[in-house]
């Protein structure tokens, strides 16, 4: 789940030329919407905003160990039908990390493109987007993910080994409590056998492991009443995958909606209410680059299923600041879970 990019989605309508579609323009979502697989896979035309995230925890046979992130997202800004291939209808951004969590050292790459002679694009078929050489390929069972950048580069093969999970109402999440189109169409895959090779700083690793996968669909936000959000993504040693979500009102309060979704080894699932968990922070760090202060440990107890945790950051420093100025930086990081069961996380900070 990744809502950095409602931000970015409301940063591209208000600095892209004219003429713009405005929220108001957009399909809207309501209640009585829901996800459905696999057309929610690819590509929903007249929406504001929609991506494919993948984050995962990959390692060599020799035990070196990385987490990585590679997000492709789609930005809808303008439907006129323009002769020119330089028209701007939409934007297409690719943002892609490595953390060596062996060096303890971190490695990220934002792309941007306006589409013109289809050299960013997306189908309905097997090449599901691409951007410039970098690409996501497959079918709702099976991806390739191709991203190359100048340091380095992921090259991965996914088969899910769970059945996709509609988060919230059948797949209608709401981000805005008193805002029923404030939402996104929202699932999950939240286990995928991982293999290939990444490339860093010219040297390659045959990789494999677990990733996550997150689709969102959306077309409007409030935010106005959104100061950020805490994201965690939990995998169990015991086969138990969690979601869950902090959002934080312009106060600094939880939104009522923020919610979690328990997934089970079976492919069974259940969504969590705000009062059915509890997230404390238990350290800071603050980056050397920005001067932010991230929370950078926490506990979440879980009672009806038992489960009291830590989640760690492999590496302190997992900060994403993109090249472009008007781009939020944000914090998403591998990280290690201890407690009643141990396991893997990915977490992500914005609005810090």
């Amino acid at each position: 789940m990744i809502y950095r990019y409602f931000l970015f989605c409301l940063i591209f309508i208000k600095i892209l030329s004219p003429p713009l579609l405005y929220s108001e323009d957009f399909t809207k979502l309501s209640s009585n919407d829901s996800v459905s697989i696999p057309r929610d896979l690819y590509y929903r035309d007249n929406f504001a905003s929609q991506w494919w995230y993948f984050t995962g925890h990959l390692e060599n046979d020799s035990g070196k160990s990385f987490g990585y992130e590679t997000t492709f997202f789609i930005v809808n800004v303008n439907n006129e039908k323009f002769k020119s291939p330089f028209g701007l209808n939409r934007v297409y951004m690719l943002h892609s990390a490595i953390t060596d969590i062996n060096k303890h050292k971190y490695y990220y790459k934002n792309t941007l493109s306006r589409g013109a002679y289809n050299v960013a694009g997306f189908s309905a078929d097997k090449k599901i987007v691409w951007v410039f050489d970098s690409y996501l390929k497959g079918n709702i069972d099976n991806f390739e993910i191709y991203s190359k950048n100048d340091n380095f580069s992921i090259n991965l093969e996914l088969t899910a080994m769970k059945n996709p999970v509609k988060n919230g109402d059948n797949g209608y999440s709401r981000k805005v409590d008193s805002c029923e189109e404030c939402a996104s169409l929202y699932f999950s895959i939240t286990r995928l056998k991982t293999t290939g090779e990444i490339n860093l700083n010219g040297k390659t690793y045959n990789v494999k492991g677990i990733s996550w996968f997150d689709r969102e669909i959306n077309s409007d936000y409030d935010a106005t009443k959104i100061k950020g959000w805490d994201w965690f993504s939990v995998q169990l040693n015991d086969g138990r995958d969690i979601m869950l979500y902090l959002l934080r009102d312009q106060g600094g309060d939880i939104e009522n909606v923020s919610m979690g979704t328990i997934v089970y080894p079976d492919s069974s699932y259940r969504t969590i209410k705000l009062k059915d968990f509890d997230i404390k922070v238990l350290s800071h760090y603050r980056s050397k680059k920005t001067g932010k202060k991230y929370p950078s440990k926490w506990y979440i107890r879980i009672p009806s299923e038992n489960l009291d945790l830590k989640v760690i950051p492999l590496v302190k420093d997992q900060e994403f600041i993109p090249s472009e100025m008007n781009i939020p930086i944000y914090w998403e990081g591998a990280c290690v879970v201890e407690g009643s069961v141990n396991g893997k996380a990915y977490v992500e900070l914005t609005g810090y």
